[in-house]
């Protein structure tokens, strides 16, 4: 199916349309709405022939005029690949037609946005040979567009993106596991749910990819590191392996182990439930936060950071409970530090810290799980948590973890 697309001539697009029932071709509504009425020009040819041209004012701020951003082919996951591996994608939209490429746009109108506008998606990326940094920097942000789209099969996350894959595996050459690069790979584990994303269609039980991939998420997710440049990693990677459930080296895997050589400290996430105005629980909402918590020698919690759950529905069944406080015993695996690129900063002096929260899985191997993702800010408390318990320096909380050897499932 991949070079189907690939090797084609143009793909014609039909966006206006809900399903496949409804065909490409319509009665186009800007020649019924818009701001002014349409005029009709007769065009006489030397050959004694008629073109009638139609003629309407299109202003620069209506968004009709422009791609259509939202319509039922951005939510479908296949369409994804689809449209990265076809030179040209004819679009009969609902307005106008318009086509992209590689190198460039081109409208109907006739009208190309000079300036960004509000609801322009903007050109095709072109998969090509470019910078290492730019391709992956390329890769998590289609993985991040496409992790949002709806499959009907749960099962079908990676075989969906196969082409696409193959396609960056001919000019990265690095070996590719379950949805991530090899040479890539600590970037690619710093993600965390997508907070606006709603849930997704579940993979069935036969089929569990390694909860350190973004593909185990039941969400669309994010990355925390757009560019390569902006970082060091403080995370090696020893071992990776991702078996294929089929033939296909870029499709769909079933668990996978890696291991990983960095700084971990154990620690506790505790749950802050919102309460309402009468000081009474709100229940458990959107808006309650998790926090990774440390234990002092007196046991009292001090907050370290605002943890990301992966996926609060299917881990909130698994809190325990601790003199009355929601806490699960957890541990923290230092992944990457960030240093400011600012005129007159020193590198040496980082900004913010990236991490994975890990949980010791029931197996009798000593194998983790990843439950969740933190950062943290230089001189910023942890965001939601009250004022007067925040009496430890967190930012160097890290700084006496041991470099230590696991293996994560």
């Amino acid at each position: 199916m991949a070079d189907t697309f690939e090797n084609a001539v143009v793909t014609i697009c039909g966006p206006s349309a809900e399903d496949a029932e409804q065909g490409f071709l319509h009665d186009r509504q800007f020649l019924q709405e818009g701001p002014s009425a349409p005029v009709a020009i007769d065009l006489p040819s030397d050959e004694g022939t008629t073109t009638c041209l139609i003629v309407q004012e299109q202003p620069y701020s209506d968004d009709r005029f422009y791609k259509e951003a939202q319509h039922p082919l951005a939510r479908r996951g296949w369409i994804t690949q689809e449209r990265l591996l076809s030179p040209r994608v004819l679009y009969f939209g609902r307005y106008q037609m318009y086509m992209e490429c590689a190198a460039a746009d081109f409208f109907e109108n006739c009208r190309v946005p000079l300036t960004p506008h509000p609801h322009y998606p903007g050109s095709k990326p072109a998969i090509s040979r470019s910078d290492r940094n730019q391709l992956f920097e390329h890769w998590t942000s289609i993985v991040q567009d496409y992790s949002c789209c709806d499959l009907t099969e749960g099962s079908d996350r990676l075989p969906a993106l196969s082409g696409t894959a193959r396609r960056f595996h001919d000019l990265l050459g690095s070996p590719y596991h379950c949805g991530s690069w090899r040479d890539d790979l600590i970037a690619a584990l710093a993600w965390c749910r997508h907070q606006r994303s709603q849930a997704l269609v579940a993979r069935p039980a036969t089929v569990q990819p390694p909860t350190w991939s973004w593909v185990s998420c039941d969400y669309g997710i994010r990355f925390m590191h757009p560019r390569r440049n902006e970082f060091e990693a403080h995370a090696a990677v020893q071992a990776i392996s991702t078996p294929p459930v089929g033939l296909d080296p870029y499709g769909q895997v079933n668990g996978g182990k890696l291991t990983l050589r960095a700084k971990l400290k154990s620690a506790a996430v505790e749950r802050v439930v919102y309460t309402g105005t009468n000081g009474t629980s709100l229940g458990s909402t959107d808006r309650d936060r998790d926090f990774v918590v440390s234990l002092d020698d007196a046991g009292f919690l001090q907050p370290v950071a605002r943890m990301e759950r992966d996926d609060p529905l299917r881990d909130r069944a698994r809190l325990i409970y601790v003199d009355s406080k929601r806490l699960e015993d957890v541990a923290i695996m230092l992944l990457t530090v960030h240093y400011s690129e600012k005129a007159g900063v020193s590198r040496a002096a980082p900004w913010r810290w990236t991490a994975l929260v890990l949980q010791r899985t029931d197996d009798a191997a000593p194998t983790m799980r990843r439950i969740g993702f933190v950062e943290f800010f230089r001189g910023s408390p942890p965001r939601c948590w009250p004022d007067e318990i925040y009496n430890i320096e967190a930012w160097h909380w890290m700084d006496t973890a041991e470099v230590q050897t696991v293996v994560i499932v």
